[in-house]
């Protein structure tokens, strides 16, 4: 098997993550001089853009749901061509703009878990918006005594069912909006403590000593426990840590490292991306699973 490697420059936002302390989705980086991650203003302008961009495209269907139903235009409205082709055209657009603002949520706080939580929350708030936008366009209309019951029984779409839907994503607008204030705030932490090391902890030079497959993944990204060696002044030592990375970027063992200490058990691992790092080529070895 050939490696193939990365010479530096590297893209410091795309690298693999390495943490003492925590794994999967919580294993957070920041790269040297980056400040802290925040909701700054181009974080949140993408997350408004990606949130309304939810909402638009939600309006063809909570508009049939909540503006129409339960007449015969709900029906003809979510079965029409027209309708549909919006609705996809408008989803499309969401998903980029949801895709930029994971790229931007990952820069910010280099964290998997803060930035699927902040993706979901532009998804889920932009539903719950649109439906509650469309709940109160619709109460300018007279319409039957409202029933969940209607969603088993009626022959036609009923307004219940577009009522039930949108609360739903507002409550799981309500959970993810408390998982992401708790996530940034851990982020934030390590964030704090890492950048504390590069500005006063020892730098020692290290090796990738050994790379084992946990045989998990973290929406499509293997996780890995690895062994990193190094030597301080009070002798040699070695490390445990965890690796979440992509499929085509698994460092080889013998791979440089940096290690950062504080002097009081405190340490942060990196690859030294200086020195320019080896990949395994065999991009597949490590794929998740598709059955």
């Amino acid at each position: 098997m050939t490696d193939h490697r990365f010479p530096a420059p590297f893209d410091l936002e795309m690298a693999p993550l390495i943490s003492t302390t925590t794994r999967g989705g919580r294993i957070t980086r920041v790269a040297p001089g980056r400040p802290v991650g925040r909701f700054d203003g181009q974080l949140l302008a993408h997350l408004v853009a990606g949130g309304t961009a939810w909402a638009a495209a939600a309006s063809v269907p909570f508009g049939a749901l909540l503006g129409l139903a339960p007449t015969t235009d709900a029906d003809g409205s979510l079965s029409s061509p027209w309708a549909t082709g919006a609705a996809i055209a408008l989803t499309v657009a969401a998903i980029a703009l949801t895709v930029r603002l994971r790229a931007c949520a990952r820069a910010s706080f280099g964290q998997a878990r803060v930035t699927h939580l902040v993706s979901s929350l532009a998804v889920t708030g932009g539903l719950a918006t649109s439906a509650a936008a469309w709940f109160v366009a619709g109460l300018r209309f007279d319409h039957p005594p409202f029933d969940l019951g209607n969603i088993a029984t009626s022959a036609t779409v009923p307004r219940e069912l577009g009522v039930a839907v949108g609360a739903a994503f507002a409550a799981w607008t309500a959970v993810t909006m408390i998982l992401l204030a708790v996530s940034v705030r851990g982020a934030r932490s390590q964030q704090h403590r890492f950048n504390a090391l590069h500005r006063s902890g020892d730098r020692h030079e290290g090796v990738l000593d050994s790379v084992h497959f946990r045989r998990r993944w973290l929406r499509e990204q293997p996780e890995f426990t690895i062994e990193v060696s190094y030597t301080a002044a009070d002798g040699p030592h070695r490390l445990t840590t965890n690796l979440l990375t992509d499929a085509w970027q698994v460092p080889v063992e013998g791979s440089p490292m940096i290690v950062l200490t504080d002097g009081h058990g405190r340490a942060h691992v990196d690859l030294d991306h200086a020195a320019g790092i080896t990949y395994l080529a065999d991009r597949t070895l490590y794929e998740a699973s598709r059955d």
